[in-house]
């Protein structure tokens, strides 16, 4: 698995990666403009593309609902089917349903609430099918 990690938090965004470290490469970026440019990139190429997206939604420059907006675009341009669009889990510190909502509609596959730990993760991860139960 790769994950691309984005969270302007270095403390979350480092924590992330610990978790998701064990299950695979992990590439972070600190603010909406990265993520969308190292999905760019590696969705032009094709040759190693991400299969997870951890997004925070409360980000300084471009709010994780918009990067959300804009990968899902950026697929849609690309011919990529749904089945083979990247995994995108919202992470957020509140638990606001008009944001839970409005993540779900823009094409995110789940969402976690902060604070998360290995155990969240794990379960988020066989839900979204990233991961097989032993």
């Amino acid at each position: 698995m790769k994950a691309l990690v984005v969270d302007d938090e270095v403390a979350s965004r480092k924590k992330m990666i610990k978790i998701l470290g064990k299950y695979g490469k992990c590439i972070e970026a600190e603010n909406g403009k990265e993520a969308i440019e190292k999905f760019s990139v590696n969705i032009v190429d094709g040759t190693d593309s991400f299969d997870l997206i951890t997004l925070d939604i409360s980000m300084p420059d471009i709010s994780g609902l918009n990067v959300l907006e804009r990968i899902r675009k950026i697929e849609r341009e690309k011919s990529i089917s749904k089945e083979n669009q990247v995994i995108i889990l919202m992470v957020t510190a509140t638990s606001e349903k008009e944001t839970v909502r409005l993540s779900i509609e823009g094409g995110c596959n789940d969402y976690v609430i902060k604070p998360f730990n290995n155990e969240s993760m794990e379960i988020k991860l066989l839900r979204v099918g990233l991961l097989k139960e032993n």
